[in-house]
């Protein structure tokens, strides 16, 4: 999920968030997750640990992260528990973490799955033997 900072008051207000009660507005959800994050939904916090209205938790004494670590720094198959806030009221969502869809395909369909990065809008891949010779046909 896709989250964004809770300091606005008429936000805070329409979501129904106490003035004492920290945490961060999904804005984006996939479908595909188990876990059940709703947009619109208020993440309090994530394995027990208190979400801040900026994204940050309590990493260790004094040392501030995103919330975003959390996720991330999961192995696939471990448990998540996220508490939200949903309609005003609180919700304990549990699932195992899993990974998503990807939007672009992997494989190209010839004999290699080559891993790629995007920058700036470019497509680096691995150079691989149906790029050569797609190279040599063309000239």
């Amino acid at each position: 999920f896709l989250a964004r900072e809770l300091r606005n008051a008429s936000l805070r207000r329409r979501h129904r968030v106490p003035d004492d009660v920290t945490g961060v507005l999904v804005t984006r959800a996939s479908s595909h997750s188990a876990l059940g994050v709703r947009v619109d939904d208020v993440v309090l916090s994530i394995d027990g640990k208190k979400v801040g209205d900026d994204g940050s938790v309590e990493l260790r004494e004094s040392e501030l992260v995103s919330y975003e670590f959390l996720l991330t720094g999961k192995q696939r198959g471990e448990p998540t528990s996220v508490l939200v806030l949903r309609g005003g009221e609180r919700v304990q969502l549990c699932a195992p973490l899993s990974q998503l869809p990807r939007r672009l395909p992997r494989n190209h369909g010839f004999d290699c799955f080559p891993h790629y990065v995007i920058i700036g809008g470019l497509v680096f891949v691995r150079l691989c033997c149906p790029m050569l010779e797609d190279k040599r046909s063309k000239g």
